[in-house]
C-alpha cells in the first residue's frame, strides 16, 4: 500500500478547504475593525528644506542661520563656513587648497 502524499490529500479535500478558507474570510470580514481616527488634515509633507531658511540636505548642503551663529557645508564638509556672532569665532576652509581659523582674542 502506498502512503499518500500531502499534494493528493489537499487535492482530494479541495471542497472541504475551500469551504473551510471561505467561512474564515465571512466571519472576518464581519468583524469590526477597530483603527485610529484619521488624522490625514493634520499631516503635512515637511523634509524640512526652506524651514526657517534653513538648508538641511547634508551631503550635498548644509546652511543654519540663526541668531546665535551661521553655517554653511558643501560636500561633505569639504567647503565650510562658520561664525558665531557671540563669541566672534569664524572659521572656513576649503579642503585641501584653503583653512582659516579667527578666534576672538581673550581680553579681561
Amino acid at each position: 500500500m502506498q502512503k499518500p502524499s500531502v499534494q493528493n490529500w489537499f487535492y482530494q479535500n479541495r471542497s472541504i478547504l475551500l469551504k473551510f478558507l471561505l467561512c474564515l474570510f465571512f466571519v472576518f470580514e464581519g468583524q469590526e475593525i477597530l483603527a485610529q481616527t484619521d488624522s490625514t488634515d493634520q499631516l503635512k509633507f515637511d523634509v524640512g528644506i526652506t524651514r526657517n531658511k534653513n538648508r538641511h540636505l547634508w551631503p550635498i548642503i548644509y546652511r543654519e542661520n540663526n541668531e546665535e551663529s551661521k553655517d554653511l557645508q558643501l560636500a561633505f564638509t569639504l567647503y565650510q563656513h562658520k561664525e558665531v556672532f557671540d563669541s566672534n569665532y569664524v572659521h572656513s576652509h576649503l579642503l585641501p587648497f584653503y583653512y582659516k581659523s579667527q578666534k576672538p582674542s581673550h581680553t579681561v
